[in-house]
């Protein structure tokens, strides 16, 4: 049986007769998402109507999934297949929900096509124009929206995640949302989707554009708002005090782990055969390649331009008030970089390079000498203290008094990392406990959580997990088996027109179990 009782569902948006997804949402118990229980037939009709449209449900996903945003590169992935398989093999879990960032295309982009084959829902971020809104980019939103569900794909939308900090005021994203969410809802449900910090400290709510407008609620939060105090309930009094209630999930979540690599793929090892943000620091030329490698399959080759010193770099000067090592005076900043030589031996250094606030640079800090070996990997390390006026950093590994020209040399496993910054194990536990803790005692309260995504990138305000022996690998398996697949709405795959009948349908229409009339025996 699909459902004890049908009474109570209903359409959380409208689609059109083309649709093939829909969402459930449901006051009493769920609808089965059980192999066993599938396919089975629903009606969908308004309230003035006796009999409605049959449709067949041939897949039922649960109302609040846990998955994760993967960023592909940082992991050393080529493509979010290969990523998808790297985090299933440190979690053990199948990947349920993930995320996509886009502007406004109006072609799916392979990333995308890859997660709906793998039976993924999709939770998209979409970013068109604001100020003024653009015909071209609803056009293309509306194709967009139309190929999704053609291709038959699970997804929630949100316009602008964390518009506050994208810079919209709280009259353009209302004006945007009014603009281009009609079209949305006809496809998939809009997600009205902030970020806690910005919440608490910028009114973000007051971004809100009205509970006719947007069908679900969802904010980014971090370990840096759970040490400082913030709490969930201001994000979550939006989706609470809507009428009817609205789901309220995470789109974002992670920690800034004390001791943590800044650096993460392809800069840190240079996978997959990539330099990344690399660059030449002083008479060489670099390259990745996989004639050597300490770990993974590539890494970087120093090609020495002339006879003495050379040196490499993560970004480059220009780019280090973007992709540089935030730190203060006196900061305790530690690199470390594995090095092998190709045929001449020669001392390394493992080196840290400080830049003020403008970007004007202010001195090179090393770490110890090591020599290394045409044989073997050997690691150079250096701790340093931020000098006055530095407020970002860059690695910077070195060999010393090459011979000639073309003497080459590998580096590989670099990190970098502020060890004034982030937040210790013991906080960053506390932290996702009390996130399993919150939105297990929504359901309990009966409350509608929305889904729960762990962002998996690197950032002011998080860590990237690395590896699958990152202790918030147990920790996100912890959240999952709490909490994935329980509370409504629920996401339907349908065939349409079992009954020959076909038509486009609205937000609030009663779903309920397809019941066959019986005749009485004559």
């Amino acid at each position: 049986m699909a459902r004890a009782a049908t009474d109570g569902s209903s359409l959380v948006a409208g689609i059109s007769s083309g649709a093939t997804a829909l969402s459930a949402d449901s006051t009493g118990m769920p609808w089965t998402n059980a192999g066993a229980d599938l396919p089975f037939d629903i009606s969908v009709r308004p309230a003035n109507v006796s009999a409605g449209e049959r449709m067949t449900v041939t897949a039922a996903a649960g109302a609040s999934l846990t998955g994760a945003y993967l960023d592909q590169a940082g992991m050393g992935a080529a493509d979010f297949n290969a990523a998808n398989t790297i985090w299933t093999g440190w979690t053990g879990l199948g990947m349920k929900v993930s995320k996509v960032f886009l502007a406004a295309p109006a072609a799916i982009p392979q990333r995308m096509t890859q997660m709906n084959a793998a039976g993924i829902k999709i939770c998209v971020c979409l970013a068109p124009a604001f100020n003024p809104v653009s015909a071209t980019d609803l056009a293309n939103i509306t194709t967009l929206m139309q190929a999704m569900q053609a291709a038959g794909m699970t997804a929630d939308v949100a316009l602008w995640q964390e518009p506050y900090y994208r810079g919209l005021t709280a009259a353009q994203y209302i004006a945007g949302v009014n603009y281009y969410g009609p079209t949305i809802r006809t496809y998939y449900p809009l997600v009205f989707s902030t970020a806690l910090s910005s919440v608490q400290n910028n009114n973000e709510n007051s971004f809100y554009p009205g509970d006719a407008a947007v069908d679900k609620i969802a904010t980014d939060y971090y370990s840096i708002n759970y040490v400082n105090g913030a709490s969930l309930d201001l994000a979550a009094s939006v989706a609470d005090s809507a009428v009817p209630p609205k789901p309220f999930g995470l789109w974002e979540f992670n920690a800034l782990v004390n001791g943590g690599n800044f650096l993460v793929q392809p800069d840190a090892g240079f996978e997959p055969n990539s330099a990344g943000d690399w660059t030449n620091a002083g008479n060489c030329s670099i390259a990745p390649g996989n004639a050597q490698a300490h770990s993974g399959s590539w890494s970087l080759a120093l090609t020495s331009a002339a006879a003495g010193n050379m040196a490499a770099a993560h970004c480059t000067a220009g780019n280090i008030t973007t992709l540089g090592l935030p730190c203060a005076a006196g900061d305790s900043i530690q690199t470390t970089t594995w090095f092998r030589a190709q045929a001449s031996a020669r001392s390394c250094q493992a080196a840290a390079a400080f830049y003020t606030s403008a970007g004007v640079f202010v001195s090179t800090l090393t770490g110890g000498s090591v020599t290394n070996s045409t044989t073997a990997w050997t690691q150079g390390t250096g701790t340093v203290t931020a000098p006055a006026t530095a407020a970002f950093c860059r690695a910077n590994p070195g060999v010393l008094a090459t011979g000639a020209a073309s003497e080459v040399h590998y580096i590989d496993d670099v990190t970098l990392t502020n060890l004034n910054s982030g937040y210790t194990q013991a906080q960053i536990t506390a932290m996702f406990n009390d996130l399993r803790s919150y939105f297990a005692g929504r359901l309990s309260g009966g409350r509608k959580n929305a889904d729960l995504l762990l962002y998996n990138g690197a950032g002011p305000n998080s860590t990237e997990i690395a590896a699958g022996s990152d202790f918030r690998i147990a920790l996100f398996q912890s959240i999952a088996a709490a909490l994935n697949s329980t509370s409504a709405p629920q996401a339907f795959t349908v065939t349409r027109s079992v009954n020959g009948v076909v038509r486009a349908h609205t937000a609030g229409e009663a779903i309920t179990l397809f019941t066959p009339a019986v005749a009485p025996l004559t």
